[in-house]
């Protein structure tokens, strides 16, 4: 009965249980059911408004306004619009804000033709940003929408044509409003005649007859030669009165003179040193568009015409429809380094208080709020991006000939004047052999005359000569003299030379045992460090390079690897390696190979042996590698002209060469003299032939030798005219020629005023330089017009200066410095730096377009960032 009873008892609780197992089995599959359902319900929910979240549009209208919005170039990464305005914000908005609000942006851009029409696609909520927008500070004219600011206005520049500053116009202009001084000078001369015909008529009748008519113009005349201090001689007072009175007159005279000439050079140097006019009112200036410069034009009271490109408001500067261009500063250096500016001067920048950034829709209101916890760092890559449009090039003191050779102007008179000229030689020989039949008296008279002259000539050949073997002898021994010199400084040198020789050759194995030494110890090192890479697929990255410091160099015993070094691998490197690989999920390996050549580079692209060639001097907009992607590092810092330092000849070369330049002012002043030296034997041979002889050919040439030295105020006194339509003419020639010879001396002047500001060959211009290699300074060197040497390394290049095979050297301004720093130029002076409008960048190939992209899009200016800084270290200092 107990082992029933237990039985009973056993399987009561096992079914109790068992019950309850069921129960808890079945609740928990139904509570496990509707869980599963009430997940596949909330899941899918989710992941709808995840869709919807993820995919957004984000539409951009802009306008053309480099360099904040540009159209995409064939050097571009992808067809979107391109410029500052991308660069500073595009990488914020899509990815630190993206992920900040789960979003990922579905850019897309839409380009219109003015600020009138963005304004409207916003307000129709067509768009979400337009850009680039130019608010005034302080009182917007679109509150309505969000604005976020990247950088200040940096001001409009008037920049207009060279010959749009009329340099002849500006000075006779100087020289015309200068008339009451001469009239004042006039009236003082007829004054001063009048009161030497009274002092001295009594003692010297003569000269000063006693008629007050003749006598008083013969005083004028005596005044007017005596104050331009000509003095013939023909006139002279003899009374003691008189000559206290000369000499009072004389000093007068002298005064005046300096006066006048000092303000013709005060209007040449006031157009050498500054160009920019004082007011803008009714003057007609060409704009772009009807934006922000359309404003500022009218706030500077000038008479704005719009254009629609760059190209049709340069055709018309230069066709002088327009006295000038109103154009952004930033926009003036972006299409400088294009050369779609080069005619072109800027004359003055005018400061304009706007804000420069982009207006968001309403309902993307949260995006422009997202970016003001950005700001800082947007506004730092902005002055970083910016720093590259600031134009370097001011409006300097600058050398220029008033007379320019170069002006159709200057040709035209020259080729009318020598047509004039040969006009009346022509008919003063014709009135001569035809009209004037010379008597055998004349001819004997003429045969003296020429025999005479023909002796003299035979004299002075044959002092020539004997002068010249004098020369000869003296050079020969002086010859001598420093080939013995010679030998013995080079018997010292060889001394140094060893000495030297053997100091490098024990401090570079004492170098490279510590070297060794380094490199055993970072190998062992190394080779102890785990790899933190792993899990990261590899792939080989092959750079192609040439040598060009700083940009690039080959490793030295300061190296850490066998890699190339230099300030393109420092600012790129760590992004390459780090943030793009990253990304990418790659271990880039990187190798080197290096080039002789740019051109050699290119073909390893093109042969797809390497990945980057670097560095690449690449001409702005150039579609010269367009089959391959152009990733931009900083822009080209000009070439340096570098010459010997204790070269004493370069002033003087300098000066010389100012001078020749104002040959075209002499060419005209002496054909001038010419026409007035025939004018003046016509007028005064029939009352003064002993003077002016009726042969047209002697007579002439009298005429000639009178008007060269009355123009030139020597006035010997050989020569004097005398009747009084000749004198007239005398007095205009004798004006005319001071008027000549002041804005002579004042472009002379002027010249040498630019020489003491600014000491640098005014042109390259069949110059022999040297240049390393075939680059870029080759390239300059010729757009220069100077006569490139290739050398194949810094060395030979300083060698061949010293030696003076070359007269100067052409260097990238970063290299100059880099080999300055070097002790590689410590003999040589930087005198001169020139501009050229290049990118140094790098190039990538096709395949590797993603690693472009990620620099492009995220990490430019960072880079360009860390360029400024690295290349900071290479400015070369200001010469004086």
């Amino acid at each position: 009965d107990n082992a029933t009873k237990t039985i009973v008892f056993l399987i009561r609780v096992i079914m109790k249980e068992w019950i309850k197992v069921f129960s808890a089995v079945f609740i928990g599959a139904v509570v496990a059911n509707f869980i599963t359902v009430s997940a596949n319900d909330n899941s899918s929910t989710e992941e709808d408004e995840w869709k919807i979240e993820w995919y957004l549009n984000l539409t951009i209208t802009w306008i053309a306004k480099p360099p904040y919005v540009a159209r995409p170039t064939n050097g571009s990464i992808d067809s979107g619009a391109q410029g500052l305005i991308r660069d500073t914000l595009l990488r914020y908005m899509t990815f630190d804000c993206g992920i900040l609000h789960g979003i990922e942006y579905q850019v897309e851009d839409r380009q219109v033709n003015s600020e009138y029409e963005m304004i409207a696609l916003l307000r129709q909520n067509k768009v979400h940003i337009a850009a680039p927008i130019f608010e005034p500070k302080g009182d917007r004219h679109y509150s309505e929408f969000p604005f976020f600011k990247v950088v200040d206005y940096p001001g409009t520049d008037y920049i207009t044509t060279e010959e749009g500053n009329n340099k002849i116009s500006y000075v006779l202009d100087a020289v015309l409003k200068s008339w009451p001084l001469l009239a004042v000078t006039l009236v003082l001369t007829a004054i001063s005649g009048v009161v030497m015909w009274a002092l001295d008529t009594y003692w010297n009748s003569e000269e000063f007859p006693r008629s007050f008519i003749k006598g008083s113009w013969d005083g004028f005349w005596w005044s007017f030669i005596s104050m331009t201090t000509v003095g013939y001689g023909d006139k002279s007072p003899k009374s003691l009165p008189a000559r206290i009175f000369s000499i009072v007159w004389i000093l007068v005279g002298l005064i005046v003179m300096a006066i006048f000439t000092a303000n013709v050079t005060s209007a040449l140097t006031a157009l050498s040193l500054e160009t920019e006019p004082s007011s803008f009112a009714n003057m007609k200036v060409a704009v772009i568009g009807n934006g922000t410069e359309y404003q500022h034009a009218l706030q500077e009271e000038a008479e704005p015409i719009v254009h629609n490109s760059i190209e049709d408001a340069v055709k018309d500067v230069q066709s002088q429809k327009v006295d000038g261009l109103f154009i952004d500063n930033y926009a003036n250096t972006f299409y400088h380094s294009r050369e779609k500016l080069k005619t072109l001067l800027t004359v003055k920048k005018l400061e304009l208080q706007r804000d420069v950034g982009v207006l968001f829709s309403k309902d993307r209101k949260y995006l422009a709020d997202c970016l003001n916890y950005q700001r800082s760092t947007i506004l730092r890559s902005a002055q970083t991006i910016t720093a590259t449009y600031k134009s370097t090039k001011s409006n300097p003191a600058k050398q220029f000939s008033l007379f320019d050779d170069s002006s159709s102007f200057v040709k035209i008179l020259l080729y009318i004047l020598l047509g004039v000229l040969a006009g009346m030689l022509c008919i003063g020989v014709i009135w001569d052999l035809l009209i004037r039949k010379k008597s055998g008296k004349q001819q004997n008279s003429m045969i003296e005359w020429q025999a005479e002259n023909k002796g003299m000539a035979l004299t002075e050949r044959e002092s020539i000569l004997n002068d010249f073997e004098v020369a000869k002898r003296l050079l020969k021994q002086m010859q001598d003299h420093f080939t013995t010199l010679e030998s013995k400084v080079s018997k010292i040198r060889d001394n140094q030379t060893l000495m030297a020789t053997c100091f490098k050759l024990l401090l570079a194995l004492f170098i490279g045992l510590v070297a060794f030494k380094f490199r055993v110890t970072s190998a062992r090192s190394s080779s102890s460090k785990p790899d933190d890479n792993d899990g990261n697929e590899k792939e080989n990255l092959t750079i192609a390079w040439i040598y060009k410091p700083p940009y690039i160099k080959g490793p030295d015993n300061s190296s850490l690897d066998n890699k190339a070094h230099g300030i393109v691998r420092d600012a790129m490197l760590r992004y390459i390696q780090e943030d793009c690989s990253g990304v990418f999920h790659k271990h880039y390996e990187i190798l080197t190979l290096e080039a002789d050549s740019e051109s050699g580079m290119i073909q390893l692209l093109k042969q797809n042996k390497v990945h980057i060639a670097v560095p690449i001097f690449e001409q702005q907009n150039s579609e010269k590698y367009s089959e391959f992607i152009f990733f931009k590092l900083v822009d080209y810092p000009g070439t340096e002209y570098v010459t010997l330092a204790d070269d004493e000849n370069d002033a003087l070369d300098v000066v010389f060469d100012s001078v020749l330049k104002s040959w075209p002012l002499l060419a005209v002043t002496m054909i001038f003299t010419a026409i007035a030296g025939i004018i003046m034997w016509a007028l005064d041979t029939y009352w003064n032939g002993e003077e002016f002889p009726r042969s047209f050919i002697r007579g002439s040439w009298d005429g000639f030798w009178w008007s060269f030295i009355s123009m030139t105020t020597v006035g010997y006194g050989d020569k004097a005219p005398k009747s009084a339509m000749a004198r007239i003419f005398s007095v205009v020639w004798i004006l005319f020629g001071l008027i000549a010879m002041a804005i002579f001396m004042a472009n002379v002047t002027t010249a040498l005023t630019a020489l003491s500001l600014q000491l640098e060959p005014t042109s390259l211009r069949g110059v022999q330089v040297g240049v390393i290699g075939n680059g870029t300074e080759y390239q300059h060197a010729l757009k220069e017009d100077a006569h490139p040497e290739i050398y194949n390394n810094i060395d030979d290049a300083v060698d061949a200066l010293k030696s003076k095979e070359v007269k100067g050297m052409l260097l990238d301004r970063y290299t100059a410095s880099y080999y300055q720093k070097r002790d590689k130029l410590k003999t040589l002076l930087a005198v001169k730096k020139l501009d050229l409008q290049r990118d140094v960048g790098v190039l990538f190939n096709e395949n590797k377009r993603e690693l472009a992209e990620c620099l492009q899009n995220y990490h430019r200016s960072a880079i360009w960032r860390s360029m400024q800084t690295l290349t900071s270290f290479y400015e070369v200092p200001s010469l004086t």
